[in-house]
């Protein structure tokens, strides 16, 4: 008589298991040591057949699976790391074009402003998506800064003032 192994039983959707080698190949790529590449793979692994049998296409899609599934053992408290892998592993799956991309809030002025600069660092500079990750809340923290303080974005009067204000800011802060 066969039994099943472990293995078989933990068998990932088959329409994520690709993405996961190359989610890791990614983070490889980006000097991540083998030690993390092996948590990130078990935590994004167990997302992944969450994800199948817990949302209604199979297939997560945003902020609110990544919620869902780190609530999904209250007794436990996640770890940054976990909430960091299923995130990042979402934006590999958006940036790549696998899943549509989530749907976004109200859309303002700054929030144009910032998708614009994030496609110019993606697609003119050539910018890495880890780099990508860094400059765009910093860019999205600058609009949310200027429209608060001059009642809109004006970027045509953007001066040197108003950005060594900002990084004075975010310094006191």
């Amino acid at each position: 008589m066969a039994t099943t192994g472990y293995r078989e039983r933990a068998r990932l959707p088959a329409a994520l298991e690709g993405y996961i080698d190359s989610f890791l190949q990614d983070l490889r790529a980006a000097g991540y040591s083998p030690k993390t590449l092996s948590v990130r793979r078990s935590i994004v692994r167990v997302f992944a057949r969450w994800a199948e049998t817990k949302t209604a296409t199979g297939a997560p899609r945003g902020e609110e699976e990544v919620q869902a599934f780190l609530a999904r053992r209250p007794w436990r408290d996640t770890t940054r790391q976990e909430r960091a892998a299923v995130r990042r592993f979402l934006a590999h799956l958006h940036a790549r074009g696998i899943l549509p991309p989530p749907p976004s809030p109200l859309s303002t002025p700054a929030d144009g402003v910032a998708a614009r600069y994030i496609s110019f660092l993606r697609e003119d500079r050539g910018f890495a998506e880890n780099s990508i990750l860094v400059y765009a809340p910093c860019a999205r923290a600058f609009l949310a800064y200027r429209f608060a303080t001059a009642g809109s974005l004006a970027l045509d009067q953007l001066d040197a003032d108003t950005i060594r204000a900002f990084l004075l800011k975010c310094v006191t802060n």
